[in-house]
């Protein structure tokens, strides 16, 4: 049995899962001399949980020690070519969206453009969180993290641009067969490129991941027991379970202490839901939740560090928000009134 990690949730096409897996595959073994072995995620309908090996999150992070050891100026000679790609994504993704409707040509030069922001646009993750530390211990050390910063803020969002991007360009052709605009986040890349292509579709095999499914290298099931079926794939997962009434996290913005009722945020179709003053929990922010968070009286998240979007966006709209509970989401429900305490991290339900 191998050892799995959850690493972290967003609200993510199937498509973008398959596109995902082979830039983290082909794209970090060229670069690095070592890939992602294992992807495996799970998705509750709503959004979708990535989990890792962990021997692969080693292996990775040590081969680009060994690049920056190499060269200590390694980050730094590729921050350029990659920010001028992030640059053209963000043009492409503006002019896609004029054009309307997605066919084959479109489906292959946005599946093209997103596997080229890998491995880099990773790194600009990890290397001022995650990999911090052994980073700084290296020369210019320093300088990778700052700039690694830098351009994570550059091309903050372009991630979730193209999945926002490629189910806008779906939505004509689904309803041209009469389907749902839900289901254009359950479809995977080979359903995606048949309907860019006019060819026929299972469409009841589509609407059975709309309750949730577990996606393990490539296949999708229909199921929502990922705990069981990873086990039958040979991957142990040992899942952390939340106790009590109370969890402590890293405080992004000290707002003092908050009072409110929890509002769950997973996927973008709930922010229409979303009530002045609620509590906005949730697994991770993107861009899109920028609306929920400015009517947030505080922002509580299971995942993140200092450099994650929620931490930056609330120090930005000062808003009180404590990050990387892991289990916020789980301890608490919809309604449930909290307190947020944003000088010591603790969150409480009162």
């Amino acid at each position: 049995m191998e050892k799995i990690v959850k690493t972290f949730t967003r609200d993510l096409s199937i498509t973008v899962s398959d596109w995902w897996r082979f830039a983290q595959g082909e794209n970090f073994q060229t670069t690095l001399g070592t890939a992602y072995q294992a992807n495996l995620s799970y998705s509750n309908g709503l959004s979708v949980t990535y989990f890792y090996l962990e021997n692969d999150l080693e292996a990775v992070k040590q081969a680009f020690l060994a690049k920056l050891t190499q060269d200590n100026y390694y980050y730094l000679k590729i921050r350029a070519p990659f920010r001028k790609h992030v640059e053209f994504c963000k043009a492409l993704i503006k002019k896609l969206y004029a054009d309307g409707q997605l066919d084959e040509k479109k489906f292959i030069e946005i599946r093209k453009s997103f596997i080229a922001l890998y491995p880099t646009y990773r790194f600009t993750l990890l290397i001022p969180s995650a990999w911090a530390e052994d980073v700084k211990k290296l020369s210019n050390g320093d300088k990778t993290i700052a700039a690694a910063f830098e351009d994570r803020i550059f091309a903050e969002g372009t991630f979730e641009a193209f999945d926002a991007l490629l189910r806008i360009l779906m939505l004509p052709k689904l309803k041209e067969a009469k389907q749902s605009e839900k289901l254009a986040k359950f479809m995977n890349e080979k359903e995606t490129l048949a309907l860019a292509r006019d060819e026929s579709i299972n469409w009841n095999e589509i609407k059975s991941r709309t309750a949730g499914y577990t996606y393990v290298n490539g296949e999708v099931f229909s199921l929502r027991d990922y705990k069981k079926l990873f086990c039958e794939k040979g991957y142990l997962y040992e899942e952390e379970k939340p106790s009590g009434n109370e969890i402590k996290g890293a405080v992004a913005y000290n707002g003092g202490i908050v009072k409110g009722k929890v509002k769950i945020i997973y996927a973008v179709e709930q922010l229409q839901d979303f009530s002045n003053g609620a509590v906005l929990v949730t697994p991770m922010t993107v861009p899109d939740f920028i609306p929920a968070m400015k009517k947030a009286s505080a922002i509580v998240t299971d995942e993140g560090g200092v450099t994650c979007h929620a931490a930056i966006v609330s120090r930005e709209l000062k808003i009180p928000c404590v990050i990387g509970t892991r289990l916020v989401t789980r301890l608490f429900k919809d309604g449930d009134e909290i307190e947020v305490n944003t000088e010591t991290g603790v969150v409480r339900k009162c």
